[in-house]
C-alpha cells in the first residue's frame, strides 16, 4: 500500500517561509467521487418532474435531465447521462443533497408525510392541516386530494401537484 507524500521545502535565505506540495489523489478517491455523481444523476432522473421541479437545479442540469427523458431506449442516454453527471460538479451538492433528504423523504412535518395523511383522510385532516397552516388554500387542497385519489390517467399528475403545493406551504 503506497503513502501520501507530503514533501516541504524551505528557502534558506528566507528563513519562515515554508513552501509545500499538496497531497496526492488517487484512483479510489476519484472513482468514489464518480460513483458519487452516478448514483446522484441516477436518483435525479428517476424522479417525477413535479418532485424536481422543487430542487435546486441549474437549468443547464434540467434541460439535460429533459434531454435524457425524451430519447427513446436506443438512443445516446447513456452519453446524456454521463452529461448529467458531468453538469452536476458545477451545482452545489450539498444544498441539493439536503433537499433530496429533506424534502422529498419528508420529516417529522414532511410534505410527503402530509400528502399520505391527507389522501387516506377525510375533511377533518384537511381541517388540522389548514389551522396549522393558514395560508394555504383550503378548495384548491381539497381538489387536489380528490383529485389524487381518484382513479385514472391523470393520478400522478395530481399527487405530484399536491406534493408541490405542500412544499411551497413547508417553506
Amino acid at each position: 500500500m503506497a503513502r501520501k507524500k507530503n514533501h516541504q521545502w524551505a528557502r534558506e535565505d528566507q528563513p519562515g517561509l515554508e513552501i509545500s506540495v499538496n497531497e496526492r489523489t488517487y484512483d479510489h478517491e476519484h472513482q468514489a467521487a464518480r460513483k458519487h455523481f452516478q448514483d446522484l444523476a441516477d436518483r435525479l432522473v428517476s424522479l417525477s418532474p413535479g418532485a424536481r421541479a422543487l430542487l435546486p437545479l441549474d437549468e443547464t442540469v434540467s434541460e439535460a435531465i429533459d434531454v435524457y427523458l425524451r430519447q427513446g431506449p436506443k438512443s445516446s442516454r447513456r452519453r446524456q447521462l454521463l452529461r448529467v453527471q458531468t453538469l452536476l460538479r458545477g451545482c452545489d451538492l450539498e444544498s441539493l443533497e439536503i433537499a433530496l433528504e429533506s424534502d422529498l423523504q419528508g420529516g417529522q412535518d414532511g410534505p410527503k408525510l402530509w400528502m399520505n395523511t391527507l389522501m387516506e383522510g377525510d375533511d377533518r385532516v384537511l381541517m388540522d392541516f389548514v389551522e396549522r397552516h393558514p395560508d394555504a388554500d383550503r378548495q384548491q387542497l381539497r381538489t387536489l386530494v380528490r383529485r389524487a385519489k381518484a382513479t385514472g390517467a391523470s393520478v400522478q399528475r395530481a399527487k405530484d401537484k399536491l406534493l408541490a403545493v405542500l412544499m411551497e406551504l413547508k417553506r
